[in-house]
Protein backbone atom coordinates (compact mmCIF):
# COMPACT_ATOMS: atom_id res chain seq x y z
CA UNK A 1 0.00 0.00 0.00
CA UNK A 2 2.82 2.42 0.86
CA UNK A 3 5.31 1.06 -1.68
CA UNK A 4 6.55 3.75 -4.03
CA UNK A 5 4.66 6.43 -2.16
CA UNK A 6 5.75 9.29 0.00
CA UNK A 7 4.32 8.93 3.50
CA UNK A 8 3.40 11.72 5.91
CA UNK A 9 2.74 10.46 9.44
CA UNK A 10 1.34 12.69 12.16
CA UNK A 11 1.07 11.63 15.81
CA UNK A 12 -1.65 13.53 17.65
CA UNK A 13 -4.02 13.54 20.63
CA UNK A 14 -7.44 15.04 21.30
CA UNK A 15 -6.16 17.06 24.27
CA UNK A 16 -3.53 18.73 22.05
CA UNK A 17 -4.99 21.89 20.48
CA UNK A 18 -2.15 22.31 17.93
CA UNK A 19 -2.74 18.68 16.91
CA UNK A 20 -6.39 19.31 16.27
CA UNK A 21 -5.57 22.40 14.20
CA UNK A 22 -2.91 20.51 12.23
CA UNK A 23 -5.27 17.62 11.44
CA UNK A 24 -7.70 19.99 9.71
CA UNK A 25 -4.84 21.42 7.64
CA UNK A 26 -3.48 17.94 6.87
CA UNK A 27 -6.88 16.96 5.47
CA UNK A 28 -6.60 19.81 2.95
CA UNK A 29 -3.01 18.88 2.10
CA UNK A 30 -4.03 15.22 1.78
CA UNK A 31 -6.72 16.17 -0.74
CA UNK A 32 -4.20 18.25 -2.69
CA UNK A 33 -1.57 15.50 -2.88
CA UNK A 34 -3.50 12.21 -2.82
CA UNK A 35 -3.25 11.72 -6.59
CA UNK A 36 0.52 12.39 -6.51
CA UNK A 37 1.63 9.23 -4.67
CA UNK A 38 1.60 10.90 -1.25
CA UNK A 39 -0.06 8.93 1.53
CA UNK A 40 -1.13 10.40 4.88
CA UNK A 41 -1.63 8.60 8.19
CA UNK A 42 -2.66 10.07 11.51
CA UNK A 43 -1.73 8.15 14.63
CA UNK A 44 -3.72 9.00 17.73
CA UNK A 45 -2.13 8.40 21.15
CA UNK A 46 -5.20 8.88 23.36
CA UNK A 47 -6.21 6.11 25.76
CA UNK A 48 -8.48 3.26 24.61
CA UNK A 49 -11.32 4.88 26.63
CA UNK A 50 -11.18 7.83 24.24
CA UNK A 51 -11.65 5.72 21.12
CA UNK A 52 -15.26 6.81 20.58
CA UNK A 53 -14.24 10.46 20.98
CA UNK A 54 -11.41 10.04 18.47
CA UNK A 55 -13.79 8.54 15.90
CA UNK A 56 -16.38 11.26 16.56
CA UNK A 57 -13.79 14.03 16.22
CA UNK A 58 -12.42 12.66 12.95
CA UNK A 59 -15.92 12.25 11.59
CA UNK A 60 -16.96 15.79 12.60
CA UNK A 61 -13.81 17.23 10.99
CA UNK A 62 -14.32 15.12 7.85
CA UNK A 63 -10.87 13.53 8.16
CA UNK A 64 -10.71 10.96 5.36
CA UNK A 65 -7.12 9.72 5.58
CA UNK A 66 -6.48 6.72 7.86
CA UNK A 67 -6.29 7.26 11.61
CA UNK A 68 -4.45 4.53 13.51
CA UNK A 69 -4.25 4.12 17.27
CA UNK A 70 -1.16 4.00 19.50
CA UNK A 71 -2.85 4.10 22.94
CA UNK A 72 0.30 3.30 24.91
CA UNK A 73 2.52 5.55 22.75
CA UNK A 74 4.75 2.59 21.94
CA UNK A 75 5.27 3.61 18.32
CA UNK A 76 5.65 7.28 19.24
CA UNK A 77 8.31 6.38 21.82
CA UNK A 78 10.07 4.00 19.42
CA UNK A 79 10.37 6.90 16.96
CA UNK A 80 11.70 9.23 19.68
CA UNK A 81 8.61 11.43 19.68
CA UNK A 82 8.68 13.97 22.48
CA UNK A 83 6.12 16.70 21.83
CA UNK A 84 2.88 16.69 19.83
CA UNK A 85 2.05 16.94 17.07
CA UNK A 86 5.01 14.86 15.95
CA UNK A 87 5.20 14.35 12.21
CA UNK A 88 7.47 12.36 9.94
CA UNK A 89 7.95 12.67 6.20
CA UNK A 90 9.10 9.35 4.75
CA UNK A 91 10.49 8.97 1.23
CA UNK A 92 9.62 6.19 -1.21
CA UNK A 93 12.51 4.10 0.12
CA UNK A 94 11.17 4.20 3.68
CA UNK A 95 13.73 6.71 4.95
CA UNK A 96 12.61 9.47 7.31
CA UNK A 97 13.66 12.68 5.57
CA UNK A 98 11.96 15.28 7.76
CA UNK A 99 10.80 15.43 11.37
CA UNK A 100 8.42 18.17 12.46
CA UNK A 101 7.38 18.88 16.05
CA UNK A 102 4.51 21.19 16.94
CA UNK A 103 2.19 23.16 14.71
CA UNK A 104 1.47 26.84 14.26
CA UNK A 105 -0.82 28.49 11.75
CA UNK A 106 1.17 28.92 8.56
CA UNK A 107 3.20 25.72 8.98
CA UNK A 108 1.13 24.17 6.18
CA UNK A 109 3.29 26.11 3.71
CA UNK A 110 6.41 24.35 5.04
CA UNK A 111 4.69 20.96 5.04
CA UNK A 112 3.69 21.43 1.39
CA UNK A 113 7.16 22.70 0.49
CA UNK A 114 8.76 19.62 2.07
CA UNK A 115 6.39 17.29 0.19
CA UNK A 116 6.93 19.12 -3.11
CA UNK A 117 10.71 19.01 -2.64
CA UNK A 118 10.51 15.26 -2.17
CA UNK A 119 8.14 14.84 -5.13
CA UNK A 120 10.54 16.83 -7.34
CA UNK A 121 13.33 14.44 -6.34
CA UNK A 122 11.39 11.62 -8.02
CA UNK A 123 10.35 13.49 -11.16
Amino acid sequence: MYNNKILYISFWALWCQPCRAELKVLQNIFEEFEKKDVYFVGINIDTPRSLAKVKAFCSSQKITFPILLDPNSQLLNALNGQALPYSLLVDKDGKIVKIRTGYQTGDEKFIKDDINTLLNKYN
